[in-house]
Protein backbone atom coordinates (compact mmCIF):
# COMPACT_ATOMS: atom_id res chain seq x y z
CA UNK A 1 0.00 0.00 0.00
CA UNK A 2 2.85 2.37 0.85
CA UNK A 3 4.59 1.62 -2.45
CA UNK A 4 1.35 2.15 -4.37
CA UNK A 5 0.93 5.61 -2.81
CA UNK A 6 4.57 6.41 -3.61
CA UNK A 7 4.19 5.28 -7.23
CA UNK A 8 0.95 7.20 -7.66
CA UNK A 9 2.46 10.47 -6.43
CA UNK A 10 5.64 9.91 -8.43
CA UNK A 11 3.66 9.37 -11.63
CA UNK A 12 1.55 12.47 -11.03
CA UNK A 13 4.65 14.58 -10.33
CA UNK A 14 6.13 13.38 -13.62
CA UNK A 15 2.99 14.41 -15.49
CA UNK A 16 2.99 17.82 -13.78
CA UNK A 17 6.58 18.49 -14.82
CA UNK A 18 6.12 17.06 -18.31
CA UNK A 19 3.28 19.47 -19.10
CA UNK A 20 5.52 22.51 -18.65
CA UNK A 21 8.49 20.70 -20.18
CA UNK A 22 6.71 19.89 -23.45
CA UNK A 23 5.84 23.56 -23.88
CA UNK A 24 9.46 24.60 -23.20
CA UNK A 25 10.78 22.07 -25.73
CA UNK A 26 8.32 23.32 -28.33
CA UNK A 27 9.25 26.94 -27.59
CA UNK A 28 12.95 26.09 -27.87
CA UNK A 29 12.41 24.45 -31.26
CA UNK A 30 10.28 27.32 -32.58
CA UNK A 31 12.62 30.03 -31.30
CA UNK A 32 15.27 31.55 -33.51
CA UNK A 33 17.43 32.46 -30.51
CA UNK A 34 20.71 30.56 -30.24
CA UNK A 35 21.13 31.12 -26.52
CA UNK A 36 17.87 29.60 -25.37
CA UNK A 37 17.78 28.52 -21.68
CA UNK A 38 18.90 24.96 -20.99
CA UNK A 39 15.75 23.86 -19.13
CA UNK A 40 13.70 21.43 -21.21
CA UNK A 41 11.43 18.43 -20.80
CA UNK A 42 13.83 16.24 -18.81
CA UNK A 43 14.84 19.05 -16.47
CA UNK A 44 11.26 20.09 -15.67
CA UNK A 45 10.31 16.48 -14.94
CA UNK A 46 13.31 16.08 -12.63
CA UNK A 47 12.48 19.35 -10.84
CA UNK A 48 8.93 18.16 -10.23
CA UNK A 49 10.19 14.79 -8.98
CA UNK A 50 12.63 16.53 -6.63
CA UNK A 51 9.81 18.63 -5.20
CA UNK A 52 7.78 15.46 -4.66
CA UNK A 53 10.69 13.57 -3.06
CA UNK A 54 11.60 16.29 -0.58
CA UNK A 55 7.99 16.57 0.57
CA UNK A 56 7.53 12.80 0.69
CA UNK A 57 10.69 12.33 2.77
CA UNK A 58 9.71 15.21 5.04
CA UNK A 59 6.43 13.48 5.81
CA UNK A 60 7.99 10.04 6.24
CA UNK A 61 10.75 11.27 8.57
CA UNK A 62 8.61 13.92 10.27
CA UNK A 63 11.20 16.52 9.34
CA UNK A 64 9.54 19.55 7.66
CA UNK A 65 12.89 21.29 7.25
CA UNK A 66 13.63 18.97 4.31
CA UNK A 67 11.08 20.92 2.24
CA UNK A 68 12.94 24.17 2.95
CA UNK A 69 16.26 22.52 2.08
CA UNK A 70 14.82 21.28 -1.21
CA UNK A 71 13.38 24.68 -2.07
CA UNK A 72 16.70 26.39 -1.32
CA UNK A 73 18.53 23.84 -3.47
CA UNK A 74 16.13 24.41 -6.39
CA UNK A 75 16.42 28.18 -6.00
CA UNK A 76 20.22 27.95 -5.91
CA UNK A 77 20.33 25.81 -9.05
CA UNK A 78 18.01 28.08 -11.04
CA UNK A 79 19.83 31.21 -9.83
CA UNK A 80 23.26 29.86 -10.80
CA UNK A 81 21.93 28.78 -14.19
CA UNK A 82 20.33 32.18 -14.77
CA UNK A 83 23.50 34.08 -13.87
CA UNK A 84 25.55 31.79 -16.10
CA UNK A 85 23.24 32.42 -19.07
CA UNK A 86 23.37 36.17 -18.51
CA UNK A 87 27.13 36.17 -18.15
CA UNK A 88 28.16 33.69 -20.82
CA UNK A 89 25.30 33.78 -23.33
CA UNK A 90 23.77 37.24 -22.74
CA UNK A 91 20.34 35.69 -22.27
CA UNK A 92 18.46 37.89 -19.78
CA UNK A 93 15.02 36.29 -19.90
CA UNK A 94 13.92 34.99 -16.49
CA UNK A 95 10.52 33.46 -17.28
CA UNK A 96 11.78 29.89 -17.61
CA UNK A 97 13.71 30.03 -14.34
CA UNK A 98 10.71 31.29 -12.41
CA UNK A 99 8.57 28.62 -14.07
CA UNK A 100 11.04 25.99 -12.80
CA UNK A 101 10.41 27.05 -9.22
CA UNK A 102 6.66 26.75 -9.82
CA UNK A 103 7.29 23.24 -11.18
CA UNK A 104 9.29 22.35 -8.07
CA UNK A 105 6.57 23.53 -5.70
CA UNK A 106 3.89 21.82 -7.81
CA UNK A 107 5.78 18.56 -7.34
CA UNK A 108 6.12 19.33 -3.63
CA UNK A 109 2.35 19.76 -3.35
CA UNK A 110 1.86 16.40 -5.08
CA UNK A 111 4.05 14.87 -2.38
CA UNK A 112 1.44 15.82 0.20
CA UNK A 113 -1.00 13.39 -1.42
CA UNK A 114 -4.78 13.65 -1.66
CA UNK A 115 -7.18 14.69 -4.41
CA UNK A 116 -7.25 18.36 -3.38
CA UNK A 117 -3.46 18.66 -3.48
CA UNK A 118 -3.37 16.92 -6.86
CA UNK A 119 -5.92 19.42 -8.13
CA UNK A 120 -3.93 22.39 -6.79
CA UNK A 121 -0.71 21.10 -8.36
CA UNK A 122 -2.40 20.45 -11.70
CA UNK A 123 -3.94 23.94 -11.67
CA UNK A 124 -0.53 25.52 -11.00
CA UNK A 125 1.06 23.53 -13.81
CA UNK A 126 -1.69 24.27 -16.31
CA UNK A 127 -1.73 27.97 -15.44
CA UNK A 128 2.06 28.20 -15.80
CA UNK A 129 1.93 26.45 -19.16
CA UNK A 130 -0.83 28.75 -20.41
CA UNK A 131 1.18 31.83 -19.41
CA UNK A 132 4.24 30.46 -21.22
CA UNK A 133 2.22 29.65 -24.34
CA UNK A 134 0.64 33.10 -24.43
CA UNK A 135 3.97 34.89 -24.06
CA UNK A 136 4.07 36.37 -27.55
CA UNK A 137 0.45 37.40 -27.46
CA UNK A 138 0.83 39.04 -24.04
CA UNK A 139 4.00 40.87 -25.12
CA UNK A 140 2.24 42.11 -28.25
CA UNK A 141 -0.69 43.43 -26.23
CA UNK A 142 1.51 45.22 -23.72
CA UNK A 143 3.41 46.94 -26.50
CA UNK A 144 0.12 48.27 -27.87
CA UNK A 145 -1.06 49.63 -24.54
CA UNK A 146 -1.21 53.38 -24.23
CA UNK A 147 -0.46 55.38 -21.10
CA UNK A 148 -4.13 56.30 -20.80
CA UNK A 149 -5.16 52.63 -20.85
CA UNK A 150 -2.72 51.76 -18.09
CA UNK A 151 -4.07 54.62 -15.95
CA UNK A 152 -7.62 53.44 -16.70
CA UNK A 153 -6.73 49.93 -15.49
CA UNK A 154 -5.31 51.39 -12.28
CA UNK A 155 -8.49 53.42 -11.72
CA UNK A 156 -10.61 50.33 -12.18
CA UNK A 157 -8.40 48.45 -9.74
CA UNK A 158 -8.96 51.19 -7.17
CA UNK A 159 -12.77 51.11 -7.36
CA UNK A 160 -12.92 47.29 -7.53
CA UNK A 161 -10.22 46.13 -5.13
CA UNK A 162 -9.71 49.05 -2.75
CA UNK A 163 -12.98 50.96 -2.41
CA UNK A 164 -15.41 48.02 -2.72
CA UNK A 165 -13.99 45.88 0.14
CA UNK A 166 -14.07 48.90 2.48
CA UNK A 167 -17.80 49.52 2.06
CA UNK A 168 -20.27 48.07 4.58
CA UNK A 169 -22.25 45.17 3.17
CA UNK A 170 -25.48 45.97 5.03
CA UNK A 171 -28.25 48.58 4.81
CA UNK A 172 -27.36 51.83 6.56
CA UNK A 173 -30.80 53.50 6.39
CA UNK A 174 -33.92 52.86 8.51
CA UNK A 175 -35.82 51.34 5.54
CA UNK A 176 -33.19 48.69 4.80
CA UNK A 177 -32.75 49.84 1.18
CA UNK A 178 -29.39 51.60 0.88
CA UNK A 179 -26.63 48.97 0.90
CA UNK A 180 -23.35 50.73 -0.10
CA UNK A 181 -21.55 47.50 -0.97
CA UNK A 182 -24.30 46.23 -3.31
CA UNK A 183 -24.69 49.59 -5.04
CA UNK A 184 -20.94 49.98 -5.56
CA UNK A 185 -20.74 46.35 -6.70
CA UNK A 186 -23.22 47.16 -9.48
CA UNK A 187 -21.04 50.15 -10.46
CA UNK A 188 -17.93 47.96 -10.54
CA UNK A 189 -19.77 45.35 -12.62
CA UNK A 190 -20.81 47.93 -15.23
CA UNK A 191 -17.26 49.37 -15.34
CA UNK A 192 -15.82 45.88 -15.82
CA UNK A 193 -18.12 45.18 -18.77
CA UNK A 194 -17.12 48.48 -20.35
CA UNK A 195 -13.45 47.64 -19.84
CA UNK A 196 -13.72 44.16 -21.39
CA UNK A 197 -15.73 45.56 -24.29
CA UNK A 198 -13.06 48.20 -24.96
CA UNK A 199 -10.24 45.63 -25.03
CA UNK A 200 -12.19 43.29 -27.33
CA UNK A 201 -13.04 46.05 -29.81
CA UNK A 202 -9.48 47.33 -29.87
CA UNK A 203 -7.82 44.01 -30.61
CA UNK A 204 -10.58 42.48 -32.78
CA UNK A 205 -11.70 45.54 -34.70
CA UNK A 206 -13.27 43.69 -37.63
CA UNK A 207 -15.57 41.95 -35.21
CA UNK A 208 -16.05 45.05 -33.11
CA UNK A 209 -19.67 45.45 -34.13
CA UNK A 210 -20.71 42.09 -32.73
CA UNK A 211 -18.43 42.29 -29.72
CA UNK A 212 -19.78 45.70 -28.74
CA UNK A 213 -23.31 44.36 -29.19
CA UNK A 214 -22.58 41.38 -26.95
CA UNK A 215 -20.99 43.35 -24.10
CA UNK A 216 -23.12 46.44 -24.60
CA UNK A 217 -26.26 44.41 -24.03
CA UNK A 218 -25.10 43.65 -20.50
CA UNK A 219 -24.79 47.37 -19.78
CA UNK A 220 -27.75 48.86 -21.62
CA UNK A 221 -29.56 47.17 -24.47
CA UNK A 222 -31.26 50.42 -25.44
CA UNK A 223 -28.02 52.37 -25.82
CA UNK A 224 -26.41 49.49 -27.72
CA UNK A 225 -29.28 49.21 -30.18
CA UNK A 226 -29.24 52.98 -30.73
CA UNK A 227 -25.51 52.79 -31.58
CA UNK A 228 -26.13 49.91 -33.97
CA UNK A 229 -28.83 51.92 -35.69
CA UNK A 230 -26.43 54.85 -35.97
CA UNK A 231 -23.78 52.66 -37.62
CA UNK A 232 -26.34 51.36 -40.13
CA UNK A 233 -27.46 54.89 -40.91
CA UNK A 234 -23.88 55.74 -41.86
CA UNK A 235 -23.02 52.43 -43.60
CA UNK A 236 -25.93 50.69 -45.31
CA UNK A 237 -23.82 47.62 -46.08
CA UNK A 238 -23.88 46.61 -42.42
CA UNK A 239 -27.56 45.66 -42.43
CA UNK A 240 -27.25 41.92 -41.67
CA UNK A 241 -24.52 42.57 -39.09
CA UNK A 242 -26.66 45.19 -37.38
CA UNK A 243 -29.72 42.92 -37.28
CA UNK A 244 -27.58 40.20 -35.73
CA UNK A 245 -26.18 42.74 -33.25
CA UNK A 246 -29.66 43.91 -32.22
CA UNK A 247 -30.85 40.41 -31.35
CA UNK A 248 -27.52 39.59 -29.70
CA UNK A 249 -27.82 42.70 -27.49
CA UNK A 250 -31.34 41.65 -26.52
CA UNK A 251 -30.08 38.20 -25.54
CA UNK A 252 -27.21 39.53 -23.42
CA UNK A 253 -29.52 42.08 -21.81
CA UNK A 254 -31.63 39.19 -20.51
CA UNK A 255 -28.50 37.33 -19.43
CA UNK A 256 -27.35 40.49 -17.65
CA UNK A 257 -30.58 40.50 -15.66
CA UNK A 258 -29.90 36.94 -14.55
CA UNK A 259 -26.32 37.83 -13.59
CA UNK A 260 -27.54 40.66 -11.37
CA UNK A 261 -30.00 38.36 -9.61
CA UNK A 262 -27.44 35.60 -9.07
CA UNK A 263 -24.25 37.48 -8.22
CA UNK A 264 -25.54 40.70 -6.67
CA UNK A 265 -28.49 39.42 -4.66
CA UNK A 266 -28.00 35.63 -4.69
CA UNK A 267 -31.80 35.42 -5.06
CA UNK A 268 -32.01 31.83 -6.26
CA UNK A 269 -35.69 31.50 -5.32
CA UNK A 270 -36.50 34.49 -7.51
CA UNK A 271 -34.29 33.13 -10.28
CA UNK A 272 -36.24 29.86 -10.25
CA UNK A 273 -39.52 31.74 -10.87
CA UNK A 274 -38.32 33.94 -13.74
CA UNK A 275 -36.05 31.41 -15.46
CA UNK A 276 -38.69 29.63 -17.64
CA UNK A 277 -39.90 32.87 -19.27
CA UNK A 278 -36.35 34.19 -19.62
CA UNK A 279 -35.10 31.01 -21.30
CA UNK A 280 -38.04 31.01 -23.71
CA UNK A 281 -37.32 34.62 -24.63
CA UNK A 282 -33.61 33.90 -25.13
CA UNK A 283 -34.38 30.87 -27.31
CA UNK A 284 -36.67 32.85 -29.63
CA UNK A 285 -34.17 35.71 -29.91
CA UNK A 286 -31.34 33.29 -30.69
CA UNK A 287 -33.35 31.82 -33.56
CA UNK A 288 -33.69 35.26 -35.15
CA UNK A 289 -30.02 36.02 -34.40
CA UNK A 290 -28.89 32.82 -36.12
CA UNK A 291 -31.07 33.58 -39.16
CA UNK A 292 -29.47 37.01 -39.53
CA UNK A 293 -26.01 35.51 -38.94
CA UNK A 294 -26.49 33.04 -41.79
CA UNK A 295 -27.44 35.90 -44.07
CA UNK A 296 -24.29 37.76 -43.12
CA UNK A 297 -21.84 36.06 -45.46
CA UNK A 298 -19.27 38.83 -45.37
CA UNK A 299 -17.41 40.25 -42.39
CA UNK A 300 -17.40 44.01 -42.31
CA UNK A 301 -14.66 46.10 -40.82
CA UNK A 302 -16.15 48.90 -38.84
CA UNK A 303 -14.19 51.91 -37.69
CA UNK A 304 -15.16 52.45 -34.07
CA UNK A 305 -14.26 55.54 -32.13
CA UNK A 306 -12.98 54.12 -28.88
CA UNK A 307 -12.93 56.32 -25.83
CA UNK A 308 -11.37 55.64 -22.43
CA UNK A 309 -11.82 52.05 -21.21
CA UNK A 310 -12.59 53.38 -17.73
CA UNK A 311 -16.29 54.31 -17.98
CA UNK A 312 -16.96 55.45 -14.43
CA UNK A 313 -19.49 58.14 -15.43
CA UNK A 314 -21.96 55.73 -17.14
CA UNK A 315 -21.42 53.30 -14.26
CA UNK A 316 -22.20 55.97 -11.67
CA UNK A 317 -25.32 57.00 -13.59
CA UNK A 318 -26.40 53.38 -13.62
CA UNK A 319 -25.81 53.14 -9.88
CA UNK A 320 -27.73 56.35 -9.16
CA UNK A 321 -30.62 55.22 -11.33
CA UNK A 322 -30.64 51.91 -9.53
CA UNK A 323 -30.73 53.68 -6.14
CA UNK A 324 -33.47 56.08 -7.30
CA UNK A 325 -35.62 53.20 -8.49
CA UNK A 326 -35.22 51.45 -5.15
CA UNK A 327 -36.35 54.56 -3.31
CA UNK A 328 -39.22 55.22 -5.74
CA UNK A 329 -40.35 51.61 -5.61
CA UNK A 330 -40.31 51.68 -1.82
CA UNK A 331 -42.45 54.85 -1.75
CA UNK A 332 -44.99 53.66 -4.31
CA UNK A 333 -45.32 50.23 -2.77
CA UNK A 334 -45.86 51.84 0.64
CA UNK A 335 -48.79 53.98 -0.60
CA UNK A 336 -50.25 51.83 -3.40
CA UNK A 337 -49.05 48.33 -2.65
CA UNK A 338 -47.82 46.13 -5.47
CA UNK A 339 -49.93 48.05 -8.02
CA UNK A 340 -47.67 51.09 -7.62
CA UNK A 341 -44.66 49.15 -8.87
CA UNK A 342 -46.04 48.60 -12.38
CA UNK A 343 -45.28 52.14 -13.67
CA UNK A 344 -41.85 51.94 -12.03
CA UNK A 345 -41.10 48.73 -13.89
CA UNK A 346 -42.40 50.22 -17.15
CA UNK A 347 -40.51 53.55 -17.13
CA UNK A 348 -37.39 52.03 -15.63
CA UNK A 349 -37.21 49.49 -18.45
CA UNK A 350 -37.13 52.30 -21.01
CA UNK A 351 -33.66 53.11 -19.70
CA UNK A 352 -32.34 49.79 -18.44
CA UNK A 353 -34.19 46.69 -17.35
CA UNK A 354 -31.29 45.68 -15.13
CA UNK A 355 -31.98 48.51 -12.71
CA UNK A 356 -35.61 47.40 -12.44
CA UNK A 357 -34.55 43.81 -11.92
CA UNK A 358 -32.10 44.88 -9.23
CA UNK A 359 -34.62 47.06 -7.41
CA UNK A 360 -37.33 44.37 -7.47
CA UNK A 361 -34.88 41.76 -6.25
CA UNK A 362 -33.87 44.07 -3.43
CA UNK A 363 -37.51 44.71 -2.43
CA UNK A 364 -38.11 40.97 -2.46
CA UNK A 365 -35.05 40.36 -0.29
CA UNK A 366 -36.18 42.83 2.38
CA UNK A 367 -39.73 41.44 2.31
CA UNK A 368 -41.52 44.52 0.89
CA UNK A 369 -43.06 42.49 -1.94
CA UNK A 370 -43.54 38.76 -2.44
CA UNK A 371 -41.47 36.55 -4.72
CA UNK A 372 -44.32 35.99 -7.18
CA UNK A 373 -44.97 39.73 -7.51
CA UNK A 374 -41.26 40.45 -7.97
CA UNK A 375 -40.95 37.70 -10.60
CA UNK A 376 -43.95 38.95 -12.59
CA UNK A 377 -42.67 42.53 -12.53
CA UNK A 378 -39.22 41.42 -13.65
CA UNK A 379 -40.67 39.50 -16.60
CA UNK A 380 -42.88 42.48 -17.42
CA UNK A 381 -39.82 44.76 -17.33
CA UNK A 382 -37.93 42.43 -19.68
CA UNK A 383 -40.80 42.48 -22.18
CA UNK A 384 -40.99 46.29 -22.09
CA UNK A 385 -37.22 46.54 -22.45
CA UNK A 386 -37.32 44.34 -25.56
CA UNK A 387 -40.24 46.15 -27.20
CA UNK A 388 -38.63 49.57 -26.70
CA UNK A 389 -35.78 48.45 -28.98
CA UNK A 390 -38.18 49.06 -31.86
CA UNK A 391 -38.17 52.77 -30.98
CA UNK A 392 -34.37 53.00 -30.86
CA UNK A 393 -33.83 51.36 -34.27
CA UNK A 394 -35.84 54.20 -35.84
CA UNK A 395 -32.62 56.20 -35.68
CA UNK A 396 -31.33 54.18 -38.63
CA UNK A 397 -34.25 55.34 -40.79
CA UNK A 398 -34.41 51.85 -42.26
CA UNK A 399 -37.88 50.33 -42.60
CA UNK A 400 -36.49 46.84 -43.15
CA UNK A 401 -34.53 46.97 -39.87
CA UNK A 402 -37.60 48.23 -38.02
CA UNK A 403 -39.74 45.45 -39.47
CA UNK A 404 -37.30 42.65 -38.61
CA UNK A 405 -36.66 44.02 -35.12
CA UNK A 406 -40.38 44.38 -34.44
CA UNK A 407 -41.08 40.87 -35.65
CA UNK A 408 -38.28 39.31 -33.59
CA UNK A 409 -38.82 41.10 -30.27
CA UNK A 410 -42.61 40.72 -30.59
CA UNK A 411 -42.26 36.97 -31.01
CA UNK A 412 -39.96 36.78 -27.98
CA UNK A 413 -42.22 39.02 -25.90
CA UNK A 414 -45.36 37.03 -26.72
CA UNK A 415 -43.56 33.77 -25.90
CA UNK A 416 -42.43 35.17 -22.54
CA UNK A 417 -45.90 36.51 -21.72
CA UNK A 418 -47.56 33.17 -22.56
CA UNK A 419 -45.00 31.33 -20.43
CA UNK A 420 -45.65 33.69 -17.51
CA UNK A 421 -49.43 33.25 -17.77
CA UNK A 422 -49.13 29.46 -17.88
CA UNK A 423 -46.68 29.39 -14.99
CA UNK A 424 -48.44 31.77 -12.60
CA UNK A 425 -52.11 31.55 -13.52
CA UNK A 426 -52.78 28.15 -15.07
CA UNK A 427 -50.40 25.63 -13.48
Amino acid sequence: MVFEQFAERLLFSILIGALVGVEREHARKASEEKNWPIFGLRTTVIFSILGFLFTYLALETNNPSLISIGALAALLLTTVTYISNVWLKQHTGSTTYIAMMVVFFSGAIVGLGGYTNYLIAATLSITTTVVLVLKRMLVGWTHKLTYGEIIAALKFGIIAFIILPLLPNKPIDPFGVFNPFQIWYVIVLVSAIYFVSYVAMKHLSYKGLWISSFFGGFISGSITVYQLADWLRKKKGLFNSVVFGVFLACVTAILGDLIVIIFVFNALDLLYLILPAKLIGISVLLVFALISYEKNKKKHKVELKLESPFAIIPALKFGLLYLALIALSMGLSYYFGSLGLIPVAFFGSLVSSSTVIASMANLSNVGTIGLRTAAQLIIFASIVAMMVKVLWVQHAKNIKLTRQTLFGVSAASIAMAITMVIQFYIL
